[in-house]
């Protein structure tokens, strides 16, 4: 209930500042004074400015779980990284393209971070500035250090995926503000991927990873309720307990993404070589949303200076897998 409450006191918030008709002459422009149609749509090629990435994660134990990370950039340099060649297979072991990419980064403080689905239970993401605090900056899932960030760890005994991600929906996410950011309100910016099911390797079954070519198949699910104009894709990523960082964590080794609606993916010989060397491991099947939103505090700027925000959607089943 507090969290349905404080949808409309944020907007109520975040609508104080918007431009009327009625002007004061010595007041600073904001950035509703610049015309959007002057400017191309927010996109991948504009600078970083954080993600907030929801993942429901399927074990092979049969059991869901409900993830969360958020993170938002005030200045990073190098301020963009390149994508991945997609689609195909990709090599991600050197973490030189995004998403695993990073530059040197200073953090914004944005409050308290909310999740809310029109039909599941609303998530508040935990706050961790253990970085910024004078402690060592923690990792979330991927991997990368942030001196500030929010998150929602697994729990696959709590069962929660659905409780927090129902499937097929949309989602809003809500930032509190502080004084260094104002609350705002992205409305129907996140996209939960609808259930699918994976055929080929079976799933929650282990199973032998052979040299030659890797098919795997999947049987699509209906996003009816997946805008037109975001789209969407499907992805498989593999990591192993013998590729980690300096904390442990399992990297990516290779992830292959191709169109959503293809129901089939093929991991070519080469990469199935490069992943059976690390003996044992996880695959990972996804299908995965993701939408860009400007990240802005209203204040005037250059079109080359805009931030985007991307926002995930993640709906993933693993297996595990060893070399034979």
């Amino acid at each position: 209930m507090m969290i349905r409450l404080l949808l409309p006191l944020l907007i109520a918030a975040a609508c104080n500042g918007v431009k009327t008709n009625a002007t004061t002459p010595d007041a600073p422009p904001d950035a509703s004074q610049f015309s959007d149609a002057m400017e191309p749509p927010i996109s991948p090629h504009d600078d970083e400015g954080g993600e907030v990435r929801l993942e429901w994660i399927h074990d092979s134990a049969g059991r869901n779980t409900a993830r969360a990370t958020a993170f938002f950039y005030k200045q990073e340099n190098p301020a963009w990284h390149m994508l991945p060649a997609f689609p195909g297979c990709v090599d991600v072991r050197a973490r030189t393209t995004w998403p695993l990419a990073q530059g040197a980064a200073t953090y914004v403080d944005v409050g308290s971070v909310f999740v809310e689905s029109q039909h599941g239970s609303a998530l508040v993401l935990a706050k961790d500035s253990t970085g910024r605090d004078g402690g060592t900056a923690t990792e979330d899932f991927l991997g990368r250090p942030h001196d500030l960030w929010w998150k929602k760890l697994p729990d696959f005994t709590a069962n929660d995926g659905d409780t927090y991600y129902p499937p097929d929906a949309l989602y809003n996410v809500l930032l509190a503000g502080t004084n260094e950011w104002p609350a705002k309100v992205y409305a129907g910016v996140a996209y939960m991927p609808a259930s699918f099911t994976p055929v080929t390797p079976p799933e929650d079954t282990s199973f032998g990873l052979p040299a030659g070519p890797l098919a795997t198949t999947y049987t699509r699910g209906t996003n009816a309720n997946l805008p037109a104009d975001w789209g969407g894709s499907y992805e498989t990523v593999f990591t192993s307990p013998n590729f980690v960082d300096s904390k442990g964590v399992e990297l990516p080794i290779v992830v292959c993404r191709s169109d959503l609606e293809a129901g089939a993916t093929t991991v070519p010989s080469a990469f199935v070589d490069l992943i059976r060397s690390y003996a044992t491991g996880t695959l990972i099947r996804q299908v995965v949303v993701d939408h860009i939103v400007e990240f802005s505090d209203g204040s005037p700027r250059a079109t080359a200076n805009r931030k985007r925000l991307d926002v995930l959607g993640i709906r993933s089943y693993t297996t595990t897998w060893s070399a034979i």
